[in-house]
């Protein structure tokens, strides 16, 4: 709160058009404390078992983001009342659905699967309101300047449905009225991003209880994830600036970060090549190349790290051993003899 963190004002974005741009208030709208909020959402977890109504608000893997977005930034009880809505409950279960059988194919990763089908199973869902509704779900995804107004009128809209009861009504009601559902789906749909970015934010944040990884491997892929995350100059920042960077520089996390991420840097790199600033510099233009620098695994780097390891071995051991049989120590002359 003392950082005072918030989301950048953009006369047409969603969290404008709602009133949850601030991350540091105490109370939400209706003045109830926020603190308090996040205590009970804890608290159900731990009494899921005995009572699971935290369920049936369908607060789950899909919505966790989301609800802790909605609560932060003091939406209140309502926020349960949009994770109700039939639209949400439906976007769920594709969602779990599809995790279940993210197995079934080798070329697709766990969350492209998840998002795959929540693109097709809105499709459907809203094929019976013709190409406006469409137009709005594109518009709502490319997000830019181009469409602003649009974008504008559209929030509106959403406002509209938050600050009145037909979102308390159609969360209790089983009439669905598409139009309206509609509606939740495209606050969904720009929700997600402030939620993830709010997500990492917390990650990249709270390094006095999580470790930076284990492996240099992890370590590379935790410090690229922050030094994203508190970039102020990228663009599709969603964090006002000022801000942010009082959060990382006033606070103990930049010299912290920097502390555990160099002390291993500067250890390893006279020991292992994947540690030296030569090999990092080749790795960094290989995830650039397959489109992938800002959406690491730990399983993606860790076999980009393996081809580069082997294509170094096998450069120094052609150019070094195999022009002069006399170069190569005894030890080795079986070895290169049977190749």
């Amino acid at each position: 709160m003392m950082y005072h963190v918030r989301f950048k004002h953009i006369e047409s974005s969603i969290m404008n058009a709602l009133g949850l741009e601030s991350l540091d208030g105490r109370v939400d709208k209706n003045g109830e404390s926020i603190m308090s909020w996040i205590s009970a959402l804890i608290n159900a977890h731990v009494d899921i078992a005995k009572d699971p109504y935290i369920s049936r608000l369908n607060v789950n893997p899909f919505t966790y983001n989301i609800v802790n977005l909605l609560v932060r930034t003091g939406l209140g009880k309502k926020t349960f009342y949009f994770t109700s809505q039939p639209i949400m409950k439906a976007l769920a279960e594709a969602y779990v659905n599809a995790g279940a059988l993210y197995m079934s194919d080798p070329h697709k990763g766990k969350y492209k699967l998840q998002q795959e089908a929540i693109d097709e199973f809105a499709e459907e869902y809203f094929k019976e309101l013709g190409n406006d509704a469409i137009n709005k779900i594109n518009i709502i995804k490319e997000g830019g300047a181009a469409h602003a107004k649009t974008r504008a009128k559209i929030n509106d809209d959403i406002a509209k449905l938050f600050n009145g009861n037909d979102l308390i009504a159609s969360a209790k009601s089983t009439e669905v009225d598409k139009q309206q559902q509609l509606l939740v789906y495209l606050a969904y749909l720009q929700f997600d991003k402030y939620a993830n970015a709010l997500s990492n934010l917390v990650k990249y944040s709270k390094i006095d209880t999580k470790r930076q990884g284990k492996s240099v491997v992890e370590q590379m892929i935790y410090q690229k994830g922050y030094q994203r995350t508190f970039d102020v100059t990228r663009e599709d920042n969603l964090f006002d600036p000022v801000g942010l960077s009082a959060m990382e520089n006033d606070s103990y996390i930049a010299t912290k970060t920097d502390n555990a991420i160099s002390l291993t840097k500067d250890i390893l790199q006279s020991q292992f090549i994947q540690s030296t600033p030569a090999f990092q510099g080749s790795l960094d233009k290989i995830l650039k190349a397959v489109g992938r620098e800002e959406s690491l695994s730990v399983n993606l780097v860790n076999k980009a790290v393996n081809a580069l390891s082997a294509a170094v071995k096998s450069k120094f051991f052609t150019d070094t051993y195999v022009p002069s049989i006399t170069t190569i120590p005894s030890y080795m002359h079986d070895l290169v003899s049977e190749s």
